[in-house]
């Protein structure tokens, strides 16, 4: 299981292990656009898992499928520890990802809504500028490192894999290494892996922000200048 926020590169990740031929891709089976809401998580999972009892079984969990987007629905939010551990209980394993710039990482949704698509698929150059709504991106970060706390108050006690996006994932060149550390943590054999998805954000936030000036004061004035450093560094 892949634990994750969206944008974080959980697509890429699964498709870089499903390339091993390890898993079939399945994508976010209690959420996103192309899927049906499922009130009951977890026997939806345990019944697709064990309809294939031979085959290992991959998937991506965002924390706000268990929260979130069931009270949307009128549904009872499930508390996201306790359905981790039922799950680890009964032999899953979980991957964390995570974004370490969560400036970047919610800049790369706004970059999703002004492409009009999620993925990359070529190596085609894309002159991106936005006019960033500075209170929007504001309550998108707040909200960010609030998933993020609650994420890891979820995993407390629990045996995971972490993976950083900046460190594991942004750099093609370290793909391998990645991969065979998380066969390793999932008990598989190594295999030659690559990723048909392409990185779409690769120039400074300054090229790319129209109003970049008020941006850097938004972030001055909420503590986050630190994540400009991160990117320079």
């Amino acid at each position: 299981m892949i634990f994750a926020q969206g944008r974080t590169g959980s697509t890429l990740l699964e498709n870089l292990i499903c390339s091993t031929g390890h898993f079939q891709s399945r994508g976010e089976l209690l959420g996103g656009y192309r899927n049906p809401f499922v009130s009951y998580p977890y026997p939806y999972l345990s019944g697709l898992a064990n309809a294939s009892p031979k085959e290992n079984f991959i998937f991506h969990l965002k924390i706000y499928h268990l929260t979130r987007d069931r009270i949307r629905r009128g549904k009872k939010p499930i508390d996201p520890g306790l359905f981790l551990k039922k799950l680890a209980d009964d032999g899953w394993k979980i991957i964390y990802l995570k974004r370490k710039n969560t400036v970047r990482h919610i800049f790369s949704n706004f970059i999703v809504g002004h492409r009009g698509r999620y993925d990359k698929l070529d190596d085609a150059r894309e002159d991106i500028k936005i006019e960033v709504d500075l209170k929007l991106f504001e309550a998108s970060v707040e909200q960010a490192l609030e998933h993020q706390r609650a994420e890891m108050e979820a995993l407390a006690g629990l045996e995971y894999h972490e993976v950083v996006y900046e460190e594991d994932l942004e750099n093609a060149d370290g793909h391998q290494k990645t991969l065979d550390a998380i066969l390793d943590f999932l008990s598989l054999e190594h295999r030659k892996a690559k990723a048909a998805l392409k990185r779409i954000n690769v120039k400074s936030l300054e090229k790319q922000i129209l109003n970049y000036s008020d941006f850097c004061d938004l972030l001055e004035r909420r503590g986050w200048r630190r994540y400009l450093h991160q990117e320079q560094n």
